[in-house]
């Protein structure tokens, strides 16, 4: 992995603003992506952009958010980290770190052939799906890697929905170094649950319960279990994590499917 200087010249257009930590841009060529962290700057060329443009549609202004250096400092440390770990060699490559003037802003990564997963799709990729990402959830949890952050726009499929890619590596728990940004859910488990371990069986399984139901990934929504998932073992499971304390135990919703 190689340290490159930042290029204004390079970016081709912004390939997703939606993030509220960073911009991803196309970059370079058509091969190629930018995950360039959000300052003032960016955030201010962003909006031209697509201001001149006359584009609504694709812009997304998180409220001047700037992401903190001290987690700046942490993502790098990660994202050098990444690159020598095998348990990730399969998800979305990252190719090299991005500095502008000395500092750390980012990192550029493979664009691959694949597509983020759908939550209208129908309910046999929707297993297969689940299944894939269980799968990654065990390899990683094995090595003390941990995922929290269950965003459909954070895993990808190829068009035979037979492969499942992870696309936000930045913001894993690795070692020592933590999770970034908190999704609701982590911080939810981490309030009641001092089993650190156990993370991501808990919020992967509020995940498949929001993503069978076709809702968005917020707590709210959970209040039941869907029909596909509704068994005996699972509304223990469910009891557990509606109550939960350190006695939650690692199982997950997908093993007890009707």
């Amino acid at each position: 992995m190689n340290k490159i200087e930042f290029d204004e010249k390079k970016i081709l257009y912004p390939f997703n603003t939606s993030g509220k930590e960073s911009i991803i841009y196309l970059y370079n060529d058509k091969d190629t992506l930018l995950k360039y962290f959000r300052n003032a700057h960016i955030e201010y060329e962003i909006k031209k952009y697509y201001l001149k443009l006359s584009d609504y549609t694709n812009y997304t202004l998180n409220s001047g958010f700037v992401i903190a250096d001290e987690d700046l400092k942490n993502k790098e440390k990660k994202i050098k980290l990444i690159s020598n770990l095998r348990e990730l060699k399969d998800e979305i490559e990252i190719l090299d770190l991005v500095y502008n003037d000395g500092n750390f802003k980012g990192y550029t990564m493979k664009k691959e052939n694949m597509i983020p997963i759908d939550i209208f799709s129908s309910k046999k990729k929707k297993i297969r799906w689940l299944k894939l990402i269980k799968e990654k959830i065990l390899l990683l949890n094995s090595n003390n890697i941990y995922i929290g952050d269950f965003n459909l726009k954070n895993f990808l499929t190829s068009k035979s929905c037979t492969e499942i890619k992870l696309c936000d590596l930045d913001n894993l728990r690795i070692n020592e170094l933590d999770f970034d940004t908190k999704h609701g859910f982590v911080q939810i488990f981490e309030k009641k649950c001092s089993k650190k371990e156990y993370i991501d069986s808990y919020c992967f399984n509020l995940f498949t319960i929001t993503f069978m139901q076709r809702t968005i990934n917020h707590i709210s929504y959970v209040n039941n279990l869907p029909y596909i998932l509704n068994t005996k073992e699972n509304n223990e499971i469910f009891e557990s994590m509606m109550h939960l304390d350190n006695s939650y135990e690692y199982k997950f919703l997908i093993d007890n499917l009707k």
